[in-house]
This record gives C-alpha cells, sequence and structure tokens, in this order.
C-alpha cells in the first residue's frame, strides 16, 4: 500500500484517493495481478507517472489504477509474443542452416511437435521447446559417439542398434518412437 500512497503523491488532481480506496485499490491488484512481482507494480506506476497510459484529469481512483495494469499486461503479453515468435524463427532458421537434409528436419518438427502437446501457455512451449532441441541434439551426438565407437564399414555412417542396420534419419525415428514424454 506504500507503493500506492506514494504514487498518489505524484499528481497534483482535486480528487485523491482515501485510504480505504487505497486499501481496496492494493488488495484489488494483489487478487488480480498475483501474477507480478513488485518491481513489476512499480514500472506501471511509473510509466502512468510518465503519462504512458494517458493523462489523469483531476481524479486517480481504482478503475483508473486498474485500467493501467490491463494496459500493461496487454503491452507484456505483446512483447512475450514477440520474443516468441523471434525465437520461434531462429530456431527454424537454425534447423535449416544446421540440418540441410529435409528428412532431419522432418523429425526435428515431430520431436518438437511430440514436445508441444501439452497446454499452449507461452512458458510451457519454450521450455518445451528447448527440451525437444536438447533431445535432438542430444540423439545426434549419442549417435555419432556410437559410429566412432561400434561404427558401420560403408559409404556412409551406419551403426546397428537392437539388431537392425540405422543410418542418422533411422536411428533418430527410432529415437523418438521409443521416447517417453
Amino acid at each position: 500500500m506504500s507503493i500506492l500512497n506514494d504514487l498518489t503523491k505524484q499528481f497534483n488532481i482535486g480528487k485523491n484517493m482515501t485510504a480505504e480506496q487505497m486499501a481496496l485499490c492494493s488488495k484489488l491488484i494483489c487478487k488480480e495481478y498475483h501474477f507480478l512481482n513488485p518491481n513489476e507494480i512499480k514500472y506501471v506506476f511509473n510509466n502512468a507517472i510518465m503519462g504512458k497510459y494517458g493523462k489523469v484529469y483531476d481524479r486517480l481512483d481504482t478503475p483508473l489504477i486498474m485500467e493501467w495494469f490491463t494496459n500493461y499486461i496487454d503491452e507484456r503479453m505483446d512483447i512475450c509474443i514477440s520474443k516468441n515468435e523471434i525465437e520461434n524463427r531462429e530456431h527454424k532458421k537454425l534447423a535449416a542452416e544446421a540440418h540441410e537434409d529435409d528428412a532431419m528436419v522432418e523429425i526435428y518438427q515431430k520431436l518438437k511437435e511430440k514436445a508441444v502437446e501439452a497446454p499452449k501457455e507461452a512458458k510451457k512451449e519454450k521450455q518445451q521447446a528447448e527440451v525437444a532441441k536438447d533431445q535432438f541434439q542430444d540423439w545426434i551426438t549419442e549417435f555419432d559417439q556410437l559410429h566412432k565407437k561400434n561404427g558401420l564399414e560403408g559409404s556412409g555412417k551406419f551403426i546397428e542398434v537392437e539388431g537392425k542396420t540405422m543410418d542418422i534419419n533411422q536411428y533418430l525415428n527410432f529415437k523418438i518412437e521409443n521416447h517417453e514424454s
């Protein structure tokens, strides 16, 4: 509530908030925006003081303050979506550059799709995509190590797994099919 009290002192207005209104506003902020940390709350208030959410005309009240938080959440979501889109583009670019073989890109996409079947919350998607990428890279490294240790001679890279001769694409498909989510 002290942050809110400090905020009200920053505006020269005729209709300022009473102590009861500030207490109710603080409770509403804590209830509706419980996921924000104190620095984000201060950030919203600083933006309001700088006029980033519009001008304050002779009144400061709970609906106006809650509108600021709505604007901040919209802004925050736009930033998260933009970051996610940029990361997705980077992943696609890296996958295309690092794995020119279309079959490997297709296998990577299958693995990524399998990892993203959970709820589509932005944070979980990012973590799942990272896990998929790491798992994919681990399997490629594992194949290379197996080939160096027990690789079959021939014109390409082949290994034997469970009595089957496999190239990298077959090995990755095998790992995806036998991977526990």
